[in-house]
């Protein structure tokens, strides 16, 4: 009975909750996943009975569960069950004893669907030309004793769509990719990396203020139309609309993005930076736009990861880069935000020095300061 499954419940390390694509979500589930959720344990929630495609599909239904991905497998043809036991692995508690590894989790940020073959205008083969570009220089780092924790895909769908073109020196409007087909590539892409890196967890790291949000308009844009229909106001086009399509499909070809991460610096999110439409970006409140992404993210179970930067500050000088950071995870946190993670980053003028740490505006005492804001 109910008491019976909590004492089980609270004596794991682990639940594995099993539904049935083929039934379909049912009530029992939704009672089942609201005593997972008020337990606190970590839960692998498996949806057996995933034969075809069409069931594997059906299988992203259970998102509404809340919690997390969906493993869709098939017991009867085994499909599914290495990525299952790889998630199970990765979620079960040291034992008593073994300590966790030290150093550094290192990540590292792909270019995503690179412009120069979209310019090409061939829809094909761009996810495996962008794995044959980048994964040489993963190999290097590896090569060299390193290991990579998770990639971050730098706002792919926005590569495919608007590619730099190197001999115009800026970003062009291709019209060569439907959202559905930029999609493809980009899974092609993760398939190729996963093989490579079996363990490897991916992220999907947006340029958020070149994006729309949920019909609202974008903080900057280019004027490019868009794959959403919508007016240049948009920019990239509708973020949302984004998401709703990448991450289920990710799901269901069993290659989940393991989190969302947001790069929209400190001033546009205080709305201080400029913009080529100020009609709009005064009548957007930027800081809860924010806070409505990271909602957003946590309700389809994954984490969310903000970027602290500040474009003003980083292209003056690395002190005032310092106090920006740290003040921008201050106003996150007064907004009510709580991410996953904050990834300290800066690619502008400042700062140019790493170390040593005791240094005021070195990137090391950028995220020491940073860090003791919580």
């Amino acid at each position: 009975g109910r008491q019976q499954a909590e004492i089980a419940i609270a004596e794991a390390d682990l639940v594995l909750f099993l539904v049935d694509a083929a039934a379909g979500l049912t009530p029992t589930d939704e009672d089942v996943a609201a005593l997972l959720r008020r337990a606190e344990k970590p839960v692998i929630l498996v949806v057996n009975k995933a034969d075809n495609p069409a069931l594997r599909l059906d299988a992203l239904d259970f998102y509404r569960l809340g919690l997390g991905d969906p493993y869709p497998i098939s017991a009867l043809h085994g499909t599914g069950t290495g990525d299952l036991l790889d998630a199970v692995v990765a979620a079960l508690p040291l034992e008593e004893g073994q300590e966790e590894p030290e150093g550094i989790k290192v990540a590292i940020e792909m270019g995503g669907l690179l412009g120069e073959y979209a310019l090409s205008g061939d829809t094909n083969g761009l996810g495996e030309w962008s794995f044959s570009k980048e994964m040489p220089k993963i190999q290097k780092w590896l090569n060299a004793g390193g290991t990579v924790h998770h990639l971050e895909f730098d706002d792919p769908i926005n590569r495919a769509f608007y590619p730099k073109d190197a001999a115009l020196g800026k970003q062009v409007e291709t019209g060569y990719f439907t959202l559905a087909q930029a999609t493809a590539e980009l899974l092609d892409a993760m398939k190729l990396y996963r093989q490579a890196l079996p363990g490897v967890k991916f992220v999907y790291l947006a340029n958020f203020p070149n994006w729309g949000w949920d019909g609202a308009p974008a903080y900057y844009t280019f004027g490019f139309t868009n794959f959403t229909g919508n007016q240049p106001q948009m920019g990239r086009g509708d973020f949302k609309v984004v998401l709703e399509h990448v991450l289920p499909a990710a799901a269901a070809a069993g290659l989940p993005f393991w989190a969302v991460c947001a790069d929209h610096p400190r001033d546009y999110f205080t709305g201080a930076q400029g913009s080529n439409q100020t009609s709009v970006k005064n009548s957007v409140n930027w800081r809860q736009r924010v806070r409505a992404l990271e909602i957003h993210v946590e309700s389809k179970g994954l984490p969310f990861i903000l970027i602290a930067n500040d474009q003003t500050t980083g292209n003056s000088n690395a002190t005032d880069f310092q106090n920006a950071v740290a003040d921008y995870i201050d106003q996150y946190q007064a907004e009510g935000g709580s991410p996953y993670a904050y990834n300290i980053q800066s690619w502008y003028n400042h700062p140019t020095v790493t170390l040593p740490e005791t240094v005021n505006g070195r990137l090391a005492k950028v995220i020491l300061n940073a860090y003791g804001r919580f």
